[in-house]
């Protein structure tokens, strides 16, 4: 889930959850945490250009944290888990340290 990477900036998680809990979650936090930037931050209108630069500016600096609890949350699961089907469950962290490598080159 992608939305779930972005709840994983600001906190681990290892229930299960519905894409829409996790967005409204993931609004709540942003709101609580820049709140001049993001009181008018909605479902509707969080796909707009000017808050997806602001979210991505903002999620930017938890990006070690979301990396760590993205491992974590991986390495619960056993062996033979399912990222696609593991409730909940992500591997954006992966693309997110590859492309973090390449830009340091």
């Amino acid at each position: 889930s992608f939305e779930l990477w972005y709840l994983l900036h600001f906190s681990y998680r290892n229930t299960a959850i519905i894409r829409d809990e996790i967005i409204q979650k993931v609004i709540e936090k942003l709101k609580e945490i820049e709140p001049h930037i993001f009181s008018k931050l909605t479902r509707d209108n969080i796909k707009q250009k000017n808050y997806t630069e602001l979210i991505f500016d903002t999620l930017l600096q938890y990006q070690t944290n979301a990396i760590n609890n993205a491992e974590n949350l991986l390495r619960s699961y056993a062996e033979d888990h399912n990222p696609e089907t593991d409730n909940p469950s992500t591997t954006v962290h992966k693309l997110v340290i590859l492309l973090n490598m390449f830009n340091k080159i």
